[in-house]
């Protein structure tokens, strides 16, 4: 399954790549509503997940060009503000479902496996072929009550085939299905992988799921017809290996320290020259929109990192900055708005600068419970 992000925040899509390539997705990223569309073009997307928020053409343009260009491919639409004004918007733009920043890891992927199911005509999270059973949420696959083992890629392939049981898949269409922009190999590495598929399946006893047609390329058969109705309880799917939580912990907090960490760092000197500039009188449009976009970023991110206090400070700048920049205010008002987000650009800082400091004391920590 292949999933589109379209995020101009750093922060956001590297985590989301992060969680979903875990999950077993294959993930592009677009920074911007204009190269969103292009990677829609170009390639066919099982689901995409974008901003409200984007330059060039912002979430709900880009969500109606789509729709107005006959793509039907499910849209969740992400935005840092809770204005049911806006949600409506996003909705009623051709967006399929609609979730606030920060959301915790799990609410995002059942949104994502809700939706995958709607656009697959599928009622049930299981996929079956005969005894065989895939559990998309739990990475789980079972044959005869028996958990199998599968790689990453095995598991996306059979996947791929259980969800368009009638549908014949050329190599190209697989590839285009599970393999991104980033990572996208030839034609003979998807028979390779067939081939390995088709193996190991034998050696648990499943046999001849996968056909060739010659000519065509590679469908599903038809299930064997079953022997024995199961016994009550047989159904139950057995757990299969499931991507560790503290693995997931640690590729976040790695991805904040290798590449997160210094960019935040800026962010909250944007902040401080704002607020310099408001206490000295002085803010110049340019430093003023920054700042905002600065703080509604971090207000949608910061959460995902496990740092809810810190996003709603964020939130909370971004609202006074918005006031303060109205030209209703008495000078008063400026002077005790101005107080009020000094405290909380401190607070942030401080969050921020804490969460540095518990992180390279996890990293290290989790590196040796990872490798025991």
């Amino acid at each position: 399954m292949r999933i589109l992000i379209v995020e101009d925040d750093e922060f956001v899509s590297h985590i989301l790549k992060k969680q979903l390539s875990a999950r077993r997705y294959a993930v592009d990223i677009a920074k911007d509503g204009k190269e969103g569309f292009d990677y829609a073009e170009a390639a066919p997307y099982d689901l995409i997940i974008l901003d409200v928020q984007l330059p060039k053409l912002n979430g709900v343009h880009l969500c109606q060009k789509l729709r107005q260009s006959k793509f039907t491919t499910p849209i969740l639409m992400l935005t840092a503000q809770t204005d049911i004004s806006l949600k409506v918007n996003a909705l009623d733009s051709g967006a399929d479902d609609y979730l606030t920043k920060p959301f915790h890891h799990d609410e995002l992927l059942s949104r994502v496996r809700a939706l995958l199911r709607r656009s697959h005509d599928s009622g049930s999270p299981l996929l079956l072929w005969g005894k065989l059973q895939l559990d998309p949420s739990n990475l789980a696959v079972s044959y005869d009550n028996s958990p199998l083992t599968l790689t990453p890629k095995e598991f996306g392939l059979l996947e791929l085939f259980l969800r368009n049981p009638k549908r014949i898949f050329k190599s190209d269409a697989i590839l285009q299905s599970l393999w991104d922009f980033a990572d996208f190999p030839s034609e003979e590495t998807v028979r390779t992988h067939i081939k390995r598929l088709r193996y190991k399946l034998k050696s648990y006893g499943v046999e001849d799921i996968l056909e060739t047609v010659y000519g065509m390329g590679y469908r599903l058969s038809k299930p064997p017809l079953p022997s024995e109705k199961p016994s009550c309880g047989d159904d139950k799917l057995v757990d299969g290996e499931d991507p560790s939580s503290l693995e997931v912990r640690y590729h976040v907090q790695h991805l904040w320290k290798t590449q997160l960490r210094d960019r935040a760092l800026e962010r909250i000197g944007v902040l401080e020259k704002a607020i310099m500039g408001i206490t000295q009188g002085e803010l110049p449009d340019e430093l003023y929109e920054n700042a905002v976009q600065i703080a509604h970023k971090f207000a949608g991110s910061l959460g995902m990192f496990g740092l809810s206090q810190a996003s709603a400070e964020a939130r909370e700048i971004e609202q006074l900055l918005h006031q303060i920049h109205g030209l209703f205010h008495t000078e008063e008002a400026v002077k005790l708005n101005t107080r009020s987000m000094i405290k909380r650009y401190y607070e942030l800082q401080s969050q921020i600068q804490g969460a540095m400091v518990r992180f390279k004391i996890e990293l290290s920590g989790n590196m040796d419970d990872i490798s025991a």
